[in-house]
């Protein structure tokens, strides 16, 4: 699972299967619990598999045009389509924005090619995890014990340890806003759950009744890493989820161009 923050466009934050480079860290809990957590990539997000090769991302001489298309290389595979995946026969594209709303870690704008690869036509569904999770008996992060002595090491020397009731496993659940906020202040719409989880993702008292065909959330990287792995595929780089998602538009800020 490899994912962009919608709200910024293709481009947006790096959000590989729930790993999320934050700027700013919501105050609906305690700081160093939040940071903590967040260096362990515990934010939900949708999974996209990828098959194994050694596709890789390099640098390549920057696109003669920002609005063309993207130019392919490579042949589809002679082998039939695995199921549920789609073929991209890679290219030369744009990665990242230059724009004045980007963030730092998006900037600059520079070209890149991928080779071909596979990619699911669907992020994975809460069905898809279901079985894998019975087959495995696997346990996501967010439904794990809070380990003080392993979380601490992620945060600024002498931070003080939380109360117990408050170093709980949970997750952040999205929580909509009256009107416009600062979107700079991302507890504006995330709130930290305690209880929340793949399996309740609204926290206590939610279920998946109706929505086992909706994407799997609350999965943290080594939770979308364990599943690739039981399902044979592997994430898609950076890269090769930022080619995909632009639909095969270049240097646009959504899939389907400018327009917001």
């Amino acid at each position: 699972m490899s994912g962009k923050s919608h709200g910024q466009g293709v481009f947006g934050r790096r959000c590989s299967l729930g790993q999320v480079a934050v700027g700013r860290l919501p105050v609906t809990a305690p700081r160093g619990l939040l940071c903590g957590l967040f260096g362990s990539g515990l934010i939900g997000c949708l999974v996209v598999g990828c098959r194994p090769d050694d596709s890789a991302a390099e640098p390549s001489p920057p696109a003669s045009s920002s609005t063309e298309r993207f130019a392919t290389q490579g042949q589809s595979p002679s082998e039939p389509l695995p199921d549920g995946m789609v073929w991209l026969s890679g290219g030369r594209f744009t990665m990242g924005s230059s724009a004045a709303y980007a963030f730092a870690n998006e900037s600059p704008a520079h070209s890149v090619e991928v080779r071909g690869f596979f990619i699911d036509r669907h992020s994975v569904t809460n069905r898809q995890y279901l079985e894998f999770v019975e087959q495995t008996g696997y346990q996501t992060v967010a439904e794990r014990p809070v380990e003080w002595e392993e979380l601490k090491k992620q945060l600024p020397p002498g931070t003080a340890k939380p109360a117990e009731e408050t170093l709980q496993p949970g997750s952040l659940v999205f929580q909509a806003t009256e009107g416009p906020v600062d979107l700079r202040q991302m507890s504006a719409w995330w709130k930290w759950t305690i209880g929340a989880n793949w399996r309740q993702p609204e926290g206590p008292g939610s279920d998946l009744e109706g929505r086992w065909d909706h994407p799997v959330v609350h999965i943290a990287w080594e939770d979308a890493e364990a599943y690739c792995r039981w399902v044979g595929k592997r994430l898609p780089t950076e890269a090769e989820w930022e080619y995909a998602a632009r639909g095969g538009l270049n240097a646009k800020r959504f899939a389907w161009g400018d327009v917001e």
